[in-house]
């Protein structure tokens, strides 16, 4: 799952047997934080469990692992927020006995979610809940949860998967050369990353903007005019649709440009640790990789904020030069 701190404090508390009756993960989307409750609940439950870890064969752990024991369920906002019927069931759902597990696991994905009502309802049953019921509180934005939810959970941080873990994991699911650009563009979302290898046209475009990036702007002498740069970015940005039911063109033409940036950071990310990690003289130097990351974040935060498009991808393309100076003698 490529959370190995967090799997192995789980599996502490599993072994000593003092597993917390509510907790709280909370990481970036795709980091396996459902998986890992998931795995938790076979954990505490399968008959062949030995030193914190299930068998992952037996019916228990199957049924777990596919989502359909009845003792295991996994809740979602309705219409955007976790309401305060919802909240009411889950109390009552709490009280009653698992159906054939030891314990029985309420998972609630985007916890942040819960409206204050709601979270009323639920106080008194996350702080004393029955001796047979786990609560596991999913989320992506710690930030954003009620203080009194918070309080009586205990948080368990998620990170980004690592980049030799994602290799591990999305083995023969994702080709292994486009590894690294996938994992940079995602941040480390295993689930994202599954979508933009499956996507044809996705992965058409990625190599476009990587070619785009090879052949032109990363020239020693460029033949393309700033407001040449410009335009073929904007012509990227325009095959890709990113926008939703309620976004404007406007928007949606934002949306591609900012992928398209995204695109070409994490490219660059990943010629600056290949970079830094071979030693190498070759342009474009370490540093001069860093600038040019500088300028598309700053070129993305314009963009975002709605500035003119134009202006920004030409202020970038005149900003964007490798350092082709000669190293300095003796």
């Amino acid at each position: 799952m490529g959370q190995p701190v967090a799997v192995s404090c789980l599996q502490r508390l599993v072994q000593k047997m003092r597993l917390p009756h509510a907790m709280m993960f909370h990481g970036p989307t795709g980091c396996g934080k459902h998986a890992t409750a998931l795995a938790l609940a076979q954990a505490v439950n399968c008959p062949n469990a030995a030193g914190g870890d299930a068998c992952g064969v037996c019916p228990v752990c199957q049924r777990i692992g596919k989502g359909i024991d009845v003792d295991v369920r996994t809740f979602e906002p309705t219409r955007n927020e976790f309401r305060r019927e919802q909240a009411a069931f889950l109390r009552e759902e709490a009280f009653m006995s698992p159906n054939a597990l030891a314990r029985k696991f309420l998972i609630l994905d985007a916890a942040h979610r819960i409206t204050p009502e709601a979270a009323n309802l639920l106080l008194k049953v996350l702080e004393e809940p029955p001796d047979t019921t786990v609560f596991i509180l999913l989320t992506d934005n710690p930030h954003l949860m009620l203080p009194t939810i918070k309080s009586r959970t205990m948080p368990l941080p998620f990170r980004p998967v690592p980049e030799e873990d994602a290799r591990r994991i999305l083995a023969g699911r994702v080709p292994d050369a486009a590894l690294p650009m996938l994992h940079a563009m995602s941040g480390g979302n295993l689930g994202r990353m599954l979508s933009l290898a499956g996507e044809p046209e996705m992965d058409r475009l990625t190599r476009d903007i990587q070619d785009f990036l090879d052949q032109v702007l990363l020239r020693e002498r460029r033949r393309m005019s700033p407001t040449s740069v410009a335009e073929t970015i904007q012509e990227l940005g325009a095959r890709i649709d990113l926008g939703g039911e309620d976004d404007t063109p406007a928007s949606k033409a934002r949306k591609g440009l900012v992928h398209v940036l995204e695109s070409m950071n994490a490219a660059l990310g990943v010629k600056l640790r290949r970079r830094v990690r071979r030693e190498t003289d070759r342009p474009p130097a370490p540093t001069a990789i860093a600038d040019m990351m500088k300028n598309i974040i700053e070129t993305i935060r314009i963009i975002e904020g709605s500035g003119h498009q134009t202006l920004a991808l030409e202020s970038l393309a005149m900003n964007f030069q490798p350092d082709s100076s000669p190293a300095p003698k003796g």
